[in-house]
């Protein structure tokens, strides 16, 4: 096999998709979060893949673009307007992962893909939350991800 990294590769490139839901075609919603591979003698997809923060503006991004359409061509089947609500509000959803070697295309069409799901995604806020004592002794800072500091007053 030759190396996925300099895109060279047989077969039909293939990718992994972030997807709303778990049917069995890619639609406009979902998005691409590898780059293309070979799909010569795989069996199997096994394995770990991070989802970046790009991923996931991406994904909101199309959801937000193509998510009132595709859940109106699909009676609501696509769940993408539901997924865009629910990581925009309460910062996680459901989501699914697709395999497919199909682009995208809009509900009724077809894109074969095989689904895996549902999963958790979610969004971490980034929060600032700083407590001054009455003392005005010391000033704590806390970060998202459970960083800190701690300032001390001149007084």
């Amino acid at each position: 096999m030759t190396s996925t990294s300099r895109l060279h590769y047989q077969g039909a490139a293939a990718h992994i998709y972030l997807s709303a839901n778990g049917l069995p075609n890619v639609y406009y919603g979902d998005v691409p979060i590898t780059p293309a591979f070979s799909t010569t003698n795989v069996t199997a997809v096994v394995g770990s893949w991070p989802i970046t923060a790009t991923d996931v503006a991406n994904f909101i991004t199309a959801l937000g673009t193509y998510g009132s359409t595709e859940d109106g061509l699909s009676s609501g089947a696509t769940q993408e307007t539901v997924v865009l609500h629910n990581l925009t509000t309460q910062g996680w959803a459901l989501v699914y992962l697709k395999y497919s070697t199909s682009a995208p295309v809009q509900y009724g069409g077809t894109a074969p893909a095989i689904a895996a799901g549902p999963f958790n995604l979610t969004i971490r806020p980034t929060m600032k939350v700083t407590i001054k004592p009455l003392n005005n002794l010391s000033v704590a800072m806390f970060r998202s991800a459970c960083r800190h500091q701690t300032r001390r007053s001149s007084t």
